[in-house]
């Protein structure tokens, strides 16, 4: 598949997302924050969710589209299921399951070579009757590639009680989703709590 690129995170920065170059099923999972109060949806609109697909795309095969609000919700809600399920060692809904299949077979996706300055790279392309549902397949076949692979077993939730985004903790010491977000936060309460602690 394609090579993985993060978006340049001044970019997704200023979108409202984070973007931690995680499997694309991870990426559209964690756009909506159940564990905030309120809960925090960062597909609320069709402006969003192009903007989510637009930093999106140097990862996906071309030429994938913008899929429509209702798809990636629906997708993201059977994703968001499914790895919730498996972090927490339960069984997954098998409608969860099943829809993650039937979105991932809508595009047929080959590797072909492209050329570079001084060599060839991988490049993935998609067919499908829809350019969005090159999209959605390769999210979905991210979700199988990575629950299926040696990685599956270090999928974690953030350790700040008000995230709940997920991360592949291949850093075995990794508690938070972003070192500089929620990391950066809990330390600050952390030392907050120690210092009140220490003036009593």
């Amino acid at each position: 598949m394609h090579v993985t690129m993060s978006p340049n995170d001044a970019d997704v920065r200023e979108a409202g997302f984070v973007l931690m170059g995680e499997p694309l099923a991870v990426d559209l999972a964690n756009t909506i924050k159940l564990a905030a109060e309120p809960p925090l949806d960062l597909l609320a609109d069709d402006a969003h969710n192009t903007v989510f697909w637009s930093l999106e795309h140097d990862r996906l095969p071309e030429p994938a589209g913008v899929p429509s609000l209702s798809e990636s919700l629906a997708l993201r809600s059977a994703l968001h299921s499914l790895l919730a399920s498996i972090e927490r060692g339960v069984p997954p809904e098998e409608s969860s399951v099943s829809y993650v299949n039937e979105v991932a077979r809508r595009a047929r996706v080959t590797t072909e070579l492209v050329p570079t300055k001084s060599s060839v790279a991988a490049q993935a392309c998609g067919q499908a009757d829809d350019a969005a549902d090159i999209a959605l397949s390769a999210v979905a076949q991210s979700a199988i590639d990575f629950l299926t692979g040696p990685s599956a077993h270090l999928l974690r939730v953030c350790a700040a009680p008000r995230c709940g985004m997920m991360f592949v903790a291949t850093n075995s010491k990794r508690r938070w989703c972003t070192p500089n977000g929620c990391g950066n936060r809990e330390r600050v309460a952390r030392h907050s709590r120690q210092r009140q602690g220490s003036l009593v």
